[in-house]
């Protein structure tokens, strides 16, 4: 026995100095993510986290020193680590647990960060990895803050042998010090070790150890690192150098030298001194060392055992009981000869009956005078009370001096008593059993030892009971071991191997049956039947051959039976073996399903995205994660996730390029949060909107497959290529215009439109002259009548495609409608308004293929090309005009009208005054939303310079700046103010300089194509704003279990939502279906069947076949069925009432 001492306050640690590594045991508490890492349960509540990880690394060092020890022996120390946390359906939590957490912020059961906060399985549950427990160490999970509350720790020391424990872990004031008041009190000398340990509070960590310390250490000693691995590294070093001499000295075979561990210093273990055994035990012989074995004598009292007692009050034959008195006088006699220790219990309460339960108290309806702790008679005082007469022991078997005398409120002698310490202390490990009753106090006695891990055996002659019956029963309950222990397998027979014995119970057991077919063997293990010497099944065993197999991966090791011999052997095969039920995808690995030990279930498969597992943090920061294959065996590849740059990965939605932010000098922009390089998703045509003027254009983007990105194309859908034919507009709205998504600037399909004025350009209440009316421009230019006009001239029939150019602008205002502010402005955008089509942008022609833009301009062109003028003299209005205004036919007797004509053709172009909404149109009609009264506003134009600047700014800047000026901005942005019906949001409208003008409401799914079976969905700010789409699927990850398949939900407005629901995939049961449920009469039931490939109805009679007579006349066959008349198999005779 090693002598070593730890250096502690304020004892040296132990107190007895027997400090090994057989009896002592490391306790790591809790040292979890959710209590010392980011996002858990501690950070949760905002403490610092440095306080609770401070232990890690002096635990670190505590746990090298074991493992250094445990290079000498076979067993070091040993390391225990506990978690606190509670079962996903949070029936083992408090509920005023649970009201605590939730008023700081922190709800156990709720996400966070880590999973849900304080639930097992979850991330936060888990030990951190630098503690991470080694294979064989336990691991104790607790619903409370002690450790020994609620688990078996108890029994796992007690079964190791343990009697110190060294604490460590968080926190120190809580969960350490619970344990070790709880550890102090069942009897183990403990050390706290002060610097592995961490509170969240400085304060409450240093008055936790100094509370240790008083009363000369009342919960144990207190002691750093430093010290304890000083303490036991001496003893290491020794057995390692022993273990060296002994293999130079030639001596050292398999770790031992003659017999010896090669740690010679250790002493070897106590002699137990001798050993009794008898051989005609039942079920089998019963060994047990006398100087480690109690025996407990249950409550021969004179309340029990007397006339006049309770007992006997109760009606009971007491002599039935005194029967047993000598076989129990001779049994204490030969105990105390033999040296043994002796336990005498008696039933028994306090005098305030303090300690009686109310149950028992009430339990039997006894009257007044009759009850626990009533006076039955003077000469037996109170019923059942500690050091009444009645509750002493009867001289046959009385204690004497040194022999422990016991009072227990229960019927258990463990029960509410200090009797497993003292045994313990003792080094007892085998109990004989007397006393009465057999079957009450005797045998739940037996029982508690039983489940205490002691070995205990009931001598037959030393007890009784008032019933024979009961007697008989409980020994056979007790003896009949086979049965009780299952050693046939469950729902299967024990026999006695010889049944003509005197005494069948001594006899070898054998089985009824096959105990393998009974038999569900834990894990993936095989169950082999064992046989005797006659070929009779005598028991089984569970064979895990997997665990000497080695089946290299993806193969997994499946234990097989065979059916000739019964033996079991190791199978390597792949989960995804057969190609037929393999329904994993791309990017997908077929994984084995394992079962809660860890072990593979058989034919059972998983297909993982490495992505998306939920084992395994998703390893790229920024989410670019894409599933790549890797070299792997038969039968599938298995895939391993890359990380890809974030535009690498496509993360933009269709029509979107993923560019990269850059700053001004051309680097680009980091994200502070992860140091990935920043993006944003840009739609070319919302980068840089195609012109309208004068081939009224609008963006299409079209992919590169060179560069992989979208491009702009400008196109005009109203003027298609051929052979597609241009949409069909008529009088009186005969011109073709391009729709243009107001968000994206997309081309969003066409509409037919008359002249501007139609349209109410002006302003309500306004007066709107059409100048692209042929009549009443040649009226306004000419200075004549437009009836005289009229008959020289012909009107544009059927939407006259020449004159298409002229409908958006040629009008003007000559009295502006309330609100609105009049302008001066050209009638038509000068020449460099035109924008030419970027010509180097592929656009897919007619039969599938891809052209330039170039080579189609020529075709879309050709009617624009008439407009423009030739020539690319883009907005000529003189040709436009004189190709628009002239009459159909150019006839000599119209030369008069051609002379005019190019007199009008020949003056200047006409200047028009348009209306624009201004601050006061703005507030009555809430163009900035329902807050227009405060929002609308002039804007600010007070610096010439800042004129000057917008002037100059684009080719329609002069027409834009008039507009400025006279109209108004909104002082914020509308969408603060609006809600727009589901599902449309609100989109804010600017002007070029980014001021707001207005708002629009719109559906940006419109435009989204999201591939099935996947949803679009609006993406809105908190203000309603719309801020882009997502494609949704909530059954994407198949939620549903077997037998079931998943249905998304919809909201009121058919919009994607988060839920989604379960739907059985079996068909409905016919005959329950109100609409297809049959009645069957003739004492028939409802029996579904699959007829011409469908569920149907029919009507069944079991009681009209052969052997359906009842034997009772007065009974007659019914079928068994349930409330709704369908068949459940079978008939019954039922009897027919008088």
């Amino acid at each position: 026995m090693w002598a070593a001492r730890v250096a502690s306050e304020p004892y040296r640690w132990p107190y007895d100095g027997n400090l090994q590594p057989e009896n002592t045991a490391l306790l790591v508490i809790d040292m979890q993510v959710d209590f010392c890492g980011k996002g858990g349960y501690v950070d949760l509540m905002g403490y610092d986290l440095s306080l609770t990880q401070a232990p890690i690394e002096p635990i670190k060092q505590v746990i090298a020193a074991r493992r250094a020890l445990a290079a000498c022996r076979e067993y070091g120390y040993t390391v225990i680590h506990t978690r606190e946390g509670h079962r996903p359906d949070l029936s083992d939590l408090p509920a005023n647990k649970e009201w605590r957490s939730r008023q700081i912020g922190a709800g156990i059961g709720q996400p966070g960060p880590a999973g849900r906060v304080l639930v097992r399985g979850e991330a936060g549950w888990g030990l951190i990895p630098e503690l991470a427990p080694l294979p064989g160490e336990p691991v104790i999970d607790k619903p409370g803050k002690g450790s020994f509350y609620a688990t078996d720790l108890d029994l796992l020391l007690r079964r190791g042998g343990i009697r110190n424990l060294v604490l460590c872990g968080i926190t120190t004031d809580v969960c350490v010090h619970t344990t070790m008041r709880d550890a102090n009190d069942r009897g183990y000398e403990c050390l706290l070790l002060s610097d592995a340990t961490g509170a969240t509070d400085p304060k409450n960590h240093a008055a936790a150890l100094e509370m240790v310390k008083k009363q000369g250490g009342v919960f144990g000693a207190v002691a750093d690192v430093a010290a304890f691995v000083s303490a036991i590294t001496p003893p290491v070093r020794k057995m390692l150098a022993a273990a060296a001499d002994g293999a130079a000295d030639g001596h050292l075979a398999n770790g031992h030298v003659n017999g010896k561990g090669a740690c010679g210093e250790a002493e070897e273990a106590a002699s137990v001194g001798p050993v009794a055994v008898l051989l005609d035990a039942a079920p089998y012989p019963f060994s047990f060392p006398v100087s480690q074995t109690a025996l407990v004598m249950i409550d021969f009292q004179r309340d029990f055992m007397e006339a006049g007692g309770f007992g006997a009050s109760l009606g009971n034959d007491v002599e039935r009981l005194r029967a047993c008195l000598p076989g129990a006088a001779a049994l204490l006699a030969a105990c105390r000869a033999a040296g043994m220790h002796i336990v005498h219990t008696l039933e028994a309460h306090k005098p305030d009956l303090s300690d009686l339960h109310p149950a028992k108290f009430t339990r039997g309806g006894l009257p007044p005078g009759m009850r626990i702790g009533d006076v039955l008679s003077g000469d037996m005082g109170r019923i059942l009370i500690r050091n009444e007469p009645g509750n002493g022991i009867v001289p046959e078997v009385a204690p004497t001096e040194g022999e422990l005398l016991l009072f227990k409120p229960g019927k258990g002698a463990f029960y509410a008593t200090h009797l497993e310490e003292w045994l313990r202390a003792r080094r007892v490990t085998h109990l004989l059993f007397a006393g009465v009753t057999t079957e009450v106090c005797v045998q739940t006695s037996m029982r508690e030892a039983n489940d205490r891990g002691f070995d205990s055996l009931l001598v037959t002659d030393a007890t009784e009971s008032y019933f024979s019956q009961f007697k008989a029963a409980a020994l056979e309950m007790i003896t009949a071991q086979c049965q009780k222990a299952q050693l046939c397998g469950p729902n299967n027979k024990c026999l006695p191997q010889d049944p003509t014995a005197k005494n069948p119970l001594t006899q070898p057991y054998i089985c009824a049956q096959d105990p393998c077919l009974t038999v569900s063997c834990a894990g993936q293990a095989c169950c082999e039947s064992t046989r005797n010497a006659a070929g009779q099944y005598v028991g089984f065993t569970c064979v895990d051959s997997c665990q000497l197999a080695k089946c290299k991966a993806p193969f997994v090791c499946v234990n097989v039976k065979d059916p000739q011999t019964g033996k079991c052997g190791a199978n390597c095969v792949h989960p995804c073996a057969d190609p037929d039920k393999n329904p994993c995808g791309p990017g997908e690995s077929c994984l084995p399903v394992t079962d809660a030990t860890g072990a593979w279930v058989p034919g059972k498969y998983q297909c993982v995205n490495p992505c998306l597992d939920p084992a395994k943090p998703n390893p790229c920061k920024d989410n670019c994660c894409r599933p790549v294959p890797i070299d792997s065996q038969f039968p599938d590849p298995q895939y391993a996730p890359k990380c890809l740059g974030p535009c690498d990965s496509n993360p933009c939605g269709k029509y979107e390029n993923c560019e990269y932010v850059q700053n001004a000098d051309g680097t680009f922009v980091q994200d502070p949060a992860t140091g990935e390089t920043m993006y944003q998703c840009v739609n070319p045509c919302t980068k840089k909107p195609c012109p309208w003027w004068p081939k009224h254009t609008c963006c299409k983007p079209v992919w590169n497959p060179d560069t992989k990105k979208w491009q702009r194309s400008c196109t005009n859908p109203c003027s298609p290529p051929p052979p597609a034919l241009p949409p069909k507009c008529k009088w009186p709205k005969p011109f073709c215009r391009p729709v243009v998504d107001p968000v994206t600037h997309m081309c969003k399909g066409t509409t037919c439109v008359g002249f501007p004025c139609w349209d109410s350009p002006c302003g309500v209440g306004s007066t709107c002259l059409d100048l692209s009316n042929p009549l009443q421009f040649m009226a306004t230019v000419s200075g004549r009548d437009p009836a005289d006009v009229g008959e020289q001239l012909v009107m544009p029939g059927g939407g006259d495609q020449d004159c298409d150019g002229l409908a958006d602008s040629i009008y003007t205002c000559p009295k502006c409608g309330a609100g609105y502010v009049p302008i001066q402005m050209p009638a038509l955008p000068p020449t460099a308004g035109s924008e030419p089509v970027p010509l180097d942008t592929p656009l897919p022609d007619g039969d599938g293929s891809v052209i330039k833009v170039a080579e189609r301009v020529q075709q879309q062109d050709d009617s624009l090309q008439r407009v423009e003028g030739g020539g690319g003299d883009s907005g000529n209005l003189q040709k436009a005009l004189a190709t628009c205004l002239a009459p159909s036919g150019l006839q000599q007797q119209q030369q008069g009208l051609v002379v005019d004509a190019g007199r009008v053709l020949g003056a200047p172009l006409p200047t028009v005054q348009r209306c624009v909404p201004g601050v006061e149109a703005c507030k009555a009609q809430n163009l900035c939303g329902k807050n227009s009264a405060a929002a609308c506003a002039a804007a600010p134009l007070d610096d010439p310079a800042l004129l000057k600047e917008l002037e100059a700014a684009g080719a329609t800047g002069v027409q834009d700046v008039l507009e400025l000026k006279a109209g108004f901005i909104c002082n914020k942005n509308p969408c603060e103010t609006i809600r727009c019906a589901p599902p449309n949001c609100c989109v804010p409208k600017t002007n070029k300089w980014g001021l707001y003008t207005g708002f629009s409401c719109v559906n940006p799914c419109d435009n989204a194509l999201c591939k099935k079976p996947f949803y679009c969905r609006a993406e809105q700010d908190k203000i309603g704003q719309c801020v882009g789409t997502c494609c949704v699927n909530p059954c994407a990850n198949k939620p549903c279990p077997k037998g079931t398949i998943c249905k998304p939900r919809f909201d009121d407005f058919g919009v994607i939502a988060d839920g989604y629901d379960c739907v059985s995939v079996a068909p409905p049961n016919p005959c329950t279906d109100p609409n297809t449920a049959i009645s069957c009469a003739n004492n028939g039931c409802c029996k579904p069947a699959f007829i011409n490939f469908q569920w149907v109805a029919t009507c069944d009679f079991p009681c009209a076949g052969p052997f359906t007579t009842c034997l009772d006349n007065s009974a007659v066959c019914k079928p068994n069925m349930d409330k709704y008349g369908v068949c459940l198999g079978g008939w019954h005779c039922e009897v027919i009432p008088l």
